[in-house]
């Protein structure tokens, strides 16, 4: 039987620059073929002609063994369906208005929400969440729900072969094994999965096969167990003396540097996010904070860099009261912030990398 996806001597180039160079790939039915690379290897510009954002300069495609010439429509005609590393999603419009935007279903010339509600309810019970409403703003989902949209959305225009490109970027660990589980649910209804990713132990965990791509070019193949981590990381760097281990030695903590006492913290609402909070950061050490998704996280993280206010308590940097500081007042001090969501609030997309570092 053909491969449901075969790409042969595939090339691209932008310019000067040979961004995919006479590449071969395949997909088999029901399988999760993973591809990995350092960044600008060429994996994402590989899957992007495969889902027809982009055309090759030279070589071909086959669907189910038919050479396929198509752009993003062509794409989800032939079943494949790609979710992007940044979410193709408008926050203030519902789960149903994102999913069926450009797709909607009609009846006598008007959308027909209610089939589109129906059919999304029983995507989202199949992914565990059958609690959230069709109507739901996206913008009020956590990043994994968010993720989780993007394979529903797939799944609705018809995917058979799903593109996943840095799909644990934004996760957290436990967001992450959810979508692995989702991965083994799709795989056993023959679904076949592309997996772009940079982390190794997580490829050698959901891939049947793995093809590592190095400046452009195919480098190595590897099937289920025949590589380690340290093999792939070899093939992507083209080296042998690569080490994967950290140093686990931990330095000396000392005085703390970060005191919070008391903190509270209601919103608009009237509801306690934060209730009675203590606890302090000594230097050179890291304090975990867990829990599931929305139980103060976030709101605590708001509080110490400013851009919330408190409702009761105090914050102390290096002995001094910052409680009423304004965020660059504190940036100044040495309060630094990495968003969990880089695309909506940690960089300035319009400004180039140096306004984004200054700004």
């Amino acid at each position: 039987m053909a491969p449901v996806v075969r790409m042969e001597s595939i090339t691209k180039r932008f310019g000067a620059l040979v961004a995919n160079d006479r590449i071969d790939f395949s997909l088999e039915a029901g399988e999760t073929h993973a591809l990995v690379g350092e960044n600008g290897a060429g994996k994402t510009t590989l899957m992007r002609i495969l889902y027809g954002q982009y055309a090759p300069d030279a070589g071909k495609i086959l669907i189910n063994g038919e050479p396929c010439s198509y752009h993003v429509s062509g794409a989800l005609k032939h079943g494949i369906g790609m979710v992007h590393q940044n979410f193709m999603q408008i926050d203030h419009m519902s789960i149903t208005e994102n999913i069926i935007l450009g797709h909607a279903p009609t009846r006598a010339d008007f959308i027909d929400y209610r089939a589109a509600k129906e059919k999304i309810r029983g995507l989202l019970a199949r992914f565990g969440m059958q609690k959230i409403s069709p109507d739901t703003p996206i913008g009020n989902l956590c990043v994994g729900e968010r993720q989780k949209i993007e394979i529903i959305k797939a799944l609705y225009l018809g995917a058979r072969v799903l593109i996943l490109d840095e799909p644990t970027a934004v996760l957290t660990p436990q967001e992450s094994d959810e979508l692995f589980s989702v991965i083994d649910e799709l795989k056993k209804d023959g679904t076949s999965i592309v997996f772009i990713s940079h982390k190794l132990r997580e490829v050698i965990r959901v891939a049947d096969r793995i093809t590592v791509m190095r400046k452009g070019r195919v480098v190595a193949h590897f099937k289920r167990g025949e590589a380690s981590e340290t093999d792939v990381a070899r093939a992507m760097i083209g080296k042998q003396d690569v080490q994967l281990i950290q140093n686990s030695e931990r330095g000396e903590v000392g005085e703390p540097v970060c005191v919070c006492k008391n903190l509270w913290y209601i919103d608009g609402n009237g509801i306690p996010r934060i209730r009675d909070l203590t606890f302090a950061v000594r230097r050179g050490e890291i304090l975990g904070v867990g829990g599931v998704e929305g139980n103060g996280q976030t709101e605590l993280i708001n509080l110490l860099i400013g851009m919330f206010r408190l409702s009761g308590g105090s914050i102390l940097l290096d002995g001094e009261d910052v409680t009423r500081l304004p965020i660059r007042q504190r940036r100044a001090k040495g309060v630094g912030y990495i968003s969990e969501d880089r695309m909506t609030t940690g960089l300035a997309l319009q400004a180039n990398a140096d306004e984004n570092l200054i700004c």
